[in-house]
């Protein structure tokens, strides 16, 4: 859908407006310094500082995951050959009986 250009400026200001309020700060009529432009360069600043956290946070977590996965597998294997040995005591046990 495309937008006419004085409903384009309308959404522009409603985007803007949002911007100020996540930011937590005044609005240009009180504080000039606080430009459409300013505005959208600490946007871009606290988008990048939150990404790059988000990336760090989840490569930590992605580390964890495969050690743990690690650790599973070896749990497994261990438990797995456990249990063949069993089967097999099992089967040993019921020739016995059935002879």
């Amino acid at each position: 859908m495309h937008l006419n250009e004085p409903d384009s400026r309308r959404m522009e200001k409603i985007h803007l407006h949002a911007m100020k309020q996540l930011l937590i700060w005044d609005t240009t009529y009180i504080n000039r310094d606080n430009t459409n432009d300013t505005i959208y360069q600490e946007i871009n600043k606290k988008l990048k500082e939150t990404t790059d956290k988000e990336i760090k946070s989840r490569n930590k977590r992605n580390k964890k995951a495969k050690q743990l996965k690690n650790r599973d597998s070896i749990f497994t294997i261990l438990y797995k050959d456990q249990a063949k040995k069993n089967r097999n005591n099992n089967k040993q046990q019921k020739n016995k009986y059935t002879r």
